[in-house]
């Protein structure tokens, strides 16, 4: 399917984001409008614009004010006709806490007619061994999912670059919850929480380095480097 999209002029964003809140709709925004710019030069037609399709599996709750839902959709309507709809961006929102909830609850026959259970298991499984024969039966596309894989997770420098950003987004959780905990239990003043702001800025900026060192090493692209590291082509190009 995802081929099929690709061939009708659809751009596909995935995104997992270990902590956050409601703010990180404007982080959504901001990647999707970044690729619909990045596609058009000056003097270029429009129609060259491919549709986005951003999809964002989070690893926490968002707060839309309702009662929650696993998988969101959002698009471009017509607030009075929701049937007219300009569908040129599309952003889900997949929330794995509440999936797992459901997939907690479902057996072989459940995960089949929505597959989407099957990824969320996939991902968030801790044994991959313990679950593979079930998802290779109600998936048909996991015989292919887990082979490639396993073939990743015996590529020694493959597994380096993927652990060192593993470890860089671990990291910046740790740092957002002590954060957040100790402003609570203290009631920071201003001058202090800027000061902590101010550290936590620079210690992400040499993961952010050492990261972009390790990628660089690989032979990585330095555009998609500066996409996940938030470095600069021309810091990364120093490096």
């Amino acid at each position: 399917m995802l081929k099929q999209l690709l061939k009708i002029r659809k751009k596909i964003i995935i995104e997992i984001q270990l902590s956050g809140n409601i703010d990180f709709v404007k982080r959504i925004y901001y990647y999707i409008s970044k690729n619909i710019v990045s596609e058009l030069n000056e003097n270029e037609s429009y129609e060259i614009i491919s549709q986005v399709i951003s999809i964002n599996f989070v690893n926490f709750n968002m707060d839309f004010g309702d009662e929650g839902k696993a998988h969101r959709c959002f698009k471009l309507i017509d607030t009075q006709n929701h049937d007219v709809s300009l569908d040129i961006i599309q952003l889900h929102i997949i929330e794995i806490p509440r999936f797992i909830t459901i997939l907690n609850n479902s057996n072989k026959d459940d995960i089949k007619r929505n597959q989407i259970l099957s990824w969320i298991e996939f991902f968030t499984i801790k044994d991959l061994e313990n679950v593979k024969e079930k998802l290779k039966e109600v998936n048909h596309i996991m015989p292919k999912v887990i082979d490639k894989y396993e073939r990743f997770i015996s590529n020694k420098e493959e597994m380096e670059v993927y652990n060192a950003r593993d470890a860089f987004l671990y990291g910046q959780s740790l740092m957002l919850k002590r954060e957040r905990e100790e402003g609570i239990k203290e009631g920071m003043e201003r001058g202090i929480e800027q000061g902590m702001e101010k550290g936590i800025e620079h210690g992400k900026k040499e993961q952010q380095i050492i990261i972009a060192k390790k990628l660089k090493k690989s032979g990585i692209d330095i555009k998609i480097i500066s996409e996940n590291t938030d470095l600069s082509i021309e810091e990364i190009e120093k490096l």
